[in-house]
Protein backbone atom coordinates (compact mmCIF):
# COMPACT_ATOMS: atom_id res chain seq x y z
CA UNK A 1 0.00 0.00 0.00
CA UNK A 2 1.24 3.32 -1.11
CA UNK A 3 0.71 5.98 1.88
CA UNK A 4 1.37 9.33 1.50
CA UNK A 5 3.46 11.18 4.25
CA UNK A 6 2.40 14.73 5.42
CA UNK A 7 3.97 17.73 4.01
CA UNK A 8 4.11 20.00 6.94
CA UNK A 9 6.01 23.42 7.53
CA UNK A 10 6.22 24.51 11.28
CA UNK A 11 6.21 27.97 12.42
CA UNK A 12 7.07 28.53 15.61
CA UNK A 13 8.66 30.85 17.93
CA UNK A 14 10.98 28.26 20.12
CA UNK A 15 11.25 28.40 23.18
CA UNK A 16 11.78 25.75 26.03
CA UNK A 17 8.48 23.58 25.21
CA UNK A 18 8.79 24.39 21.65
CA UNK A 19 12.29 23.13 20.85
CA UNK A 20 10.71 19.88 22.47
CA UNK A 21 7.86 20.21 19.41
CA UNK A 22 10.68 21.06 17.25
CA UNK A 23 12.86 17.83 18.04
CA UNK A 24 10.43 15.54 17.91
CA UNK A 25 9.26 17.18 14.31
CA UNK A 26 12.63 16.87 13.21
CA UNK A 27 12.82 13.30 14.68
CA UNK A 28 9.39 11.88 12.57
CA UNK A 29 11.22 13.89 9.92
CA UNK A 30 14.55 11.99 9.65
CA UNK A 31 12.29 8.74 10.11
CA UNK A 32 10.25 9.99 6.98
CA UNK A 33 6.98 9.57 9.02
CA UNK A 34 6.35 12.79 8.29
CA UNK A 35 8.26 15.21 5.59
CA UNK A 36 8.87 19.15 6.75
CA UNK A 37 9.39 21.56 3.93
CA UNK A 38 10.45 24.70 5.60
CA UNK A 39 10.51 26.00 9.51
CA UNK A 40 9.54 29.47 9.89
CA UNK A 41 9.89 31.57 12.68
CA UNK A 42 9.45 35.14 13.88
CA UNK A 43 9.84 36.49 17.77
CA UNK A 44 7.14 35.21 20.58
CA UNK A 45 8.83 33.90 23.34
CA UNK A 46 12.17 35.39 22.95
CA UNK A 47 12.71 38.37 20.30
CA UNK A 48 13.21 37.07 16.34
CA UNK A 49 17.02 36.54 16.49
CA UNK A 50 16.95 34.19 19.44
CA UNK A 51 13.81 31.86 18.07
CA UNK A 52 15.40 31.68 14.52
CA UNK A 53 19.09 30.25 15.48
CA UNK A 54 17.11 27.83 17.80
CA UNK A 55 15.52 26.50 15.06
CA UNK A 56 18.31 26.46 13.37
CA UNK A 57 19.94 24.81 16.80
CA UNK A 58 17.41 22.05 16.65
CA UNK A 59 17.99 21.34 13.07
CA UNK A 60 22.15 20.73 14.04
CA UNK A 61 20.93 18.80 17.23
CA UNK A 62 19.43 15.95 15.74
CA UNK A 63 21.88 16.27 12.12
CA UNK A 64 18.92 17.52 9.96
CA UNK A 65 20.15 19.52 6.72
CA UNK A 66 17.95 19.67 4.47
CA UNK A 67 15.05 22.08 5.79
CA UNK A 68 15.03 25.70 5.20
CA UNK A 69 14.24 27.53 8.28
CA UNK A 70 13.02 31.15 7.94
CA UNK A 71 13.64 34.15 9.66
CA UNK A 72 10.97 37.07 10.18
CA UNK A 73 11.40 40.76 10.28
CA UNK A 74 7.64 41.31 11.85
CA UNK A 75 7.71 43.40 14.63
CA UNK A 76 4.84 42.47 17.02
CA UNK A 77 4.25 45.11 19.70
CA UNK A 78 3.55 42.70 22.34
CA UNK A 79 5.87 42.04 25.51
CA UNK A 80 7.84 38.30 24.97
CA UNK A 81 8.15 35.81 27.50
CA UNK A 82 11.95 35.91 28.14
CA UNK A 83 11.20 36.27 31.93
CA UNK A 84 9.89 32.27 31.20
CA UNK A 85 12.61 30.98 28.95
CA UNK A 86 15.39 32.79 29.42
CA UNK A 87 17.92 35.19 27.28
CA UNK A 88 18.56 32.10 25.09
CA UNK A 89 15.00 30.65 25.46
CA UNK A 90 16.28 27.47 26.27
CA UNK A 91 17.29 28.59 29.99
CA UNK A 92 21.29 28.90 29.56
CA UNK A 93 20.94 24.98 28.22
CA UNK A 94 22.58 26.28 25.06
CA UNK A 95 26.01 26.26 26.19
CA UNK A 96 25.57 22.32 26.01
CA UNK A 97 25.13 22.76 22.06
CA UNK A 98 27.50 23.56 19.21
CA UNK A 99 27.92 27.34 18.10
CA UNK A 100 24.84 27.72 16.12
CA UNK A 101 26.02 28.02 11.97
CA UNK A 102 23.77 31.15 11.06
CA UNK A 103 23.61 31.23 6.79
CA UNK A 104 24.99 34.13 5.64
CA UNK A 105 21.80 35.48 4.28
CA UNK A 106 18.94 34.70 5.98
CA UNK A 107 15.60 33.53 4.14
CA UNK A 108 12.01 35.69 4.88
CA UNK A 109 9.68 33.50 6.81
CA UNK A 110 7.16 35.48 4.61
CA UNK A 111 8.69 34.57 1.29
CA UNK A 112 9.04 30.84 2.76
CA UNK A 113 5.53 30.50 3.58
CA UNK A 114 4.79 31.36 0.21
CA UNK A 115 6.78 29.67 -2.07
CA UNK A 116 6.16 26.74 -0.35
CA UNK A 117 2.54 26.22 -0.38
CA UNK A 118 2.27 27.57 -3.86
CA UNK A 119 4.52 24.90 -4.69
CA UNK A 120 3.37 22.34 -2.36
CA UNK A 121 -0.76 23.26 -2.09
CA UNK A 122 -1.12 20.01 -0.06
CA UNK A 123 1.15 21.54 2.96
CA UNK A 124 -0.30 21.52 5.91
CA UNK A 125 0.70 24.30 9.14
CA UNK A 126 2.02 23.36 12.48
CA UNK A 127 1.80 26.38 14.29
CA UNK A 128 2.78 26.77 17.76
CA UNK A 129 3.29 30.60 17.86
CA UNK A 130 1.06 33.85 17.64
CA UNK A 131 -0.40 33.45 14.68
CA UNK A 132 0.86 36.57 12.92
CA UNK A 133 2.78 34.50 10.01
CA UNK A 134 -0.27 32.92 9.02
CA UNK A 135 -2.52 35.53 8.95
CA UNK A 136 -0.19 37.46 6.62
CA UNK A 137 -0.14 34.45 4.17
CA UNK A 138 -4.00 34.53 4.27
CA UNK A 139 -4.38 37.77 3.42
CA UNK A 140 -2.38 37.35 -0.01
CA UNK A 141 -5.50 34.57 -0.49
CA UNK A 142 -2.57 31.81 0.09
CA UNK A 143 -4.48 28.87 1.59
CA UNK A 144 -2.79 25.73 3.29
CA UNK A 145 -4.69 22.19 3.43
CA UNK A 146 -4.84 22.27 7.03
CA UNK A 147 -3.21 24.66 9.91
CA UNK A 148 -2.94 22.85 13.05
CA UNK A 149 -2.17 25.09 16.24
CA UNK A 150 -1.56 25.36 19.97
CA UNK A 151 -3.37 27.87 21.59
CA UNK A 152 -6.53 29.68 23.13
CA UNK A 153 -8.76 28.58 26.37
CA UNK A 154 -12.53 27.93 25.89
CA UNK A 155 -13.70 26.46 29.01
CA UNK A 156 -10.89 27.46 31.56
CA UNK A 157 -8.89 30.21 32.24
CA UNK A 158 -5.89 31.55 30.76
CA UNK A 159 -1.98 31.50 31.25
CA UNK A 160 -1.38 35.68 30.65
CA UNK A 161 -4.53 37.18 31.30
CA UNK A 162 -7.62 35.77 33.88
CA UNK A 163 -8.98 34.92 30.22
CA UNK A 164 -6.41 34.65 27.24
CA UNK A 165 -3.68 32.12 26.48
CA UNK A 166 -0.29 33.59 25.26
CA UNK A 167 -0.27 32.60 21.66
CA UNK A 168 -3.48 34.14 21.09
CA UNK A 169 -2.92 37.20 23.11
CA UNK A 170 0.30 38.07 21.52
CA UNK A 171 -1.66 39.13 18.61
CA UNK A 172 -5.12 39.00 18.76
CA UNK A 173 -5.78 40.52 15.90
CA UNK A 174 -4.08 38.23 13.70
CA UNK A 175 -5.42 35.49 15.60
CA UNK A 176 -8.91 36.01 14.57
CA UNK A 177 -8.43 36.74 10.56
CA UNK A 178 -6.81 33.18 10.77
CA UNK A 179 -10.62 31.93 12.38
CA UNK A 180 -12.57 33.81 10.07
CA UNK A 181 -10.29 33.43 6.73
CA UNK A 182 -9.24 30.07 6.97
CA UNK A 183 -10.24 26.81 5.32
CA UNK A 184 -9.87 23.94 7.60
CA UNK A 185 -8.13 24.76 11.17
CA UNK A 186 -7.79 22.45 14.56
CA UNK A 187 -7.30 24.46 17.83
CA UNK A 188 -5.69 22.67 20.94
CA UNK A 189 -6.53 24.88 23.79
CA UNK A 190 -5.31 24.98 27.00
CA UNK A 191 -8.05 22.83 27.77
CA UNK A 192 -6.45 19.74 26.43
CA UNK A 193 -2.51 21.38 26.81
CA UNK A 194 -3.24 21.34 30.38
CA UNK A 195 -3.67 17.67 30.65
CA UNK A 196 -0.06 16.92 29.05
CA UNK A 197 2.18 16.34 31.83
CA UNK A 198 5.96 15.43 31.76
CA UNK A 199 7.32 14.06 34.48
CA UNK A 200 10.84 13.35 35.83
CA UNK A 201 9.57 9.39 34.75
CA UNK A 202 9.16 10.40 31.13
CA UNK A 203 12.67 12.48 31.03
CA UNK A 204 14.56 9.55 32.57
CA UNK A 205 13.11 7.11 30.16
CA UNK A 206 14.15 9.56 27.14
CA UNK A 207 18.00 10.12 29.11
CA UNK A 208 18.54 6.23 29.86
CA UNK A 209 21.01 5.74 26.86
CA UNK A 210 21.92 9.08 26.47
CA UNK A 211 25.35 10.07 26.67
CA UNK A 212 27.23 13.05 26.56
CA UNK A 213 26.13 16.64 25.57
CA UNK A 214 22.56 15.89 24.00
CA UNK A 215 22.17 14.08 27.00
CA UNK A 216 23.33 17.60 29.24
CA UNK A 217 21.36 19.76 27.09
CA UNK A 218 17.93 17.76 27.28
CA UNK A 219 18.21 17.39 31.00
CA UNK A 220 18.86 20.77 32.11
CA UNK A 221 16.25 22.29 29.50
CA UNK A 222 14.07 19.39 31.42
CA UNK A 223 15.00 20.87 35.55
CA UNK A 224 15.10 24.53 34.52
CA UNK A 225 11.46 23.83 32.77
CA UNK A 226 10.36 22.01 35.63
CA UNK A 227 11.55 25.00 38.29
CA UNK A 228 9.74 27.72 36.10
CA UNK A 229 6.42 25.78 36.17
CA UNK A 230 6.83 25.38 39.66
CA UNK A 231 7.41 28.80 40.09
CA UNK A 232 4.18 29.76 38.04
CA UNK A 233 2.01 27.60 39.64
CA UNK A 234 1.06 25.32 37.09
CA UNK A 235 2.02 22.17 38.06
CA UNK A 236 0.57 22.21 42.00
CA UNK A 237 3.77 21.92 43.28
CA UNK A 238 4.77 18.84 41.57
CA UNK A 239 7.91 18.46 39.64
CA UNK A 240 6.48 18.25 36.16
CA UNK A 241 6.05 20.51 33.22
CA UNK A 242 3.38 20.81 30.24
CA UNK A 243 4.33 20.46 27.05
CA UNK A 244 1.77 22.78 25.30
CA UNK A 245 3.37 22.95 21.61
CA UNK A 246 4.34 18.88 21.26
CA UNK A 247 -0.26 18.54 21.04
CA UNK A 248 0.32 19.86 17.81
CA UNK A 249 3.10 17.11 16.37
CA UNK A 250 0.79 14.57 18.01
CA UNK A 251 -2.85 15.51 16.71
CA UNK A 252 -1.06 15.37 13.31
CA UNK A 253 0.38 12.36 13.81
CA UNK A 254 -1.46 10.32 16.66
CA UNK A 255 -5.24 12.04 15.87
CA UNK A 256 -6.84 9.03 17.64
CA UNK A 257 -5.65 10.13 21.19
CA UNK A 258 -7.70 13.53 20.76
CA UNK A 259 -11.84 14.36 21.05
CA UNK A 260 -13.12 17.47 20.31
CA UNK A 261 -15.84 19.59 18.13
CA UNK A 262 -16.21 21.85 15.48
CA UNK A 263 -17.14 25.48 16.90
CA UNK A 264 -17.21 28.64 15.34
CA UNK A 265 -14.40 30.65 17.41
CA UNK A 266 -13.21 34.07 17.42
CA UNK A 267 -10.90 36.49 19.50
CA UNK A 268 -11.70 39.29 21.28
CA UNK A 269 -9.31 42.41 20.32
CA UNK A 270 -11.11 45.39 21.62
CA UNK A 271 -11.89 45.69 25.14
CA UNK A 272 -8.93 45.99 27.80
CA UNK A 273 -10.01 43.32 30.16
CA UNK A 274 -10.69 40.50 27.64
CA UNK A 275 -8.45 40.95 25.18
CA UNK A 276 -7.05 37.86 23.52
CA UNK A 277 -9.83 35.47 24.65
CA UNK A 278 -10.46 32.83 22.38
CA UNK A 279 -14.43 33.34 22.33
CA UNK A 280 -16.80 29.84 20.82
CA UNK A 281 -20.24 29.47 20.58
CA UNK A 282 -21.13 26.40 22.85
CA UNK A 283 -24.61 26.43 22.46
CA UNK A 284 -26.34 23.52 20.97
CA UNK A 285 -27.75 26.08 18.09
CA UNK A 286 -27.12 24.89 14.24
CA UNK A 287 -23.36 25.74 13.38
CA UNK A 288 -23.03 26.93 9.91
CA UNK A 289 -19.81 27.12 7.62
CA UNK A 290 -17.81 26.29 11.12
CA UNK A 291 -14.39 25.33 10.11
CA UNK A 292 -12.45 25.35 13.11
CA UNK A 293 -12.13 21.63 15.25
CA UNK A 294 -11.49 22.55 18.86
CA UNK A 295 -9.51 19.60 20.39
CA UNK A 296 -11.34 19.03 24.28
CA UNK A 297 -9.51 15.99 25.51
CA UNK A 298 -6.58 13.35 25.44
CA UNK A 299 -5.43 10.17 26.05
CA UNK A 300 -2.67 11.48 28.20
CA UNK A 301 -0.76 8.36 28.84
CA UNK A 302 -0.13 6.94 25.21
CA UNK A 303 0.23 10.53 24.37
CA UNK A 304 3.17 10.12 26.40
CA UNK A 305 4.18 6.79 25.99
CA UNK A 306 3.99 7.62 21.71
CA UNK A 307 6.20 11.06 22.35
CA UNK A 308 8.96 9.29 24.42
CA UNK A 309 9.24 5.85 22.51
CA UNK A 310 9.45 8.40 19.31
CA UNK A 311 12.34 10.08 20.98
CA UNK A 312 13.86 6.52 21.94
CA UNK A 313 13.96 5.55 18.26
CA UNK A 314 15.56 8.93 17.12
CA UNK A 315 18.07 10.31 19.45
Amino acid sequence: MNIKIPHVIIDCDPGADDFFALLWALGLHKKKTIRILAITTTGGNVGAEITYQNALRACEFLGVIDVPVGKSDIIVKSPDASHIHGADGLWNASKYLPKVKIPKISLSSDALLETVIKKHPETQILTFWPLTNIARLLKKDIHPTRIIMMGGAVRVPGNVTPVAEFNIAYDPESADAVFTNANHTVLLPLDVTSQLIFTRHEMNTILSDLKGKKAKFLEALTLHTFKTNMAFRETAGMEWFLVHDASVIAMLIYPHLFRGQFLPVRVETKWELTRGQTVTDLRNVAQPNTHTFVVTDVDRDRFMESMVQDFLNFL
